[in-house]
């Protein structure tokens, strides 16, 4: 979606969100929280929760093989860690 108009017609919020320099439509997903392993069973991103990530990342220095979650929305500002075919390596802040 590409204007405010159709972005709030569809319960959308119409603003700049994190490090964009343009204002987007962040939507609403209908999978929030489904259990997942690769944003592309999402209609958001698959993230798994930082605080559980940091700490493994530390003792194991390397990917991490672990699922994660749906997100609500289909834009996901602050910090998290993307789910990528199965596997964490970092944590990203937008």
């Amino acid at each position: 979606i590409d204007n405010q108009i159709d972005c709030e017609e569809q319960d959308g919020e119409w603003k700049i969100w994190g490090e964009n320099i343009e204002e987007m439509c962040n939507l609403f997903t209908s999978d929030a929280d489904k259990e997942c392993s690769d944003s592309s069973e999402c209609e958001g991103l698959c993230v798994a929760d930082v605080p559980e990530i940091y700490l493994k990342l530390i003792d194991e220095n390397g990917p991490i093989e672990m699922t994660g979650n749906c997100t609500a929305r289909t834009i996901t500002p602050g910090c998290f860690s993307v789910v990528h075919e199965g596997f964490v390596d970092g944590i990203a802040c937008d």
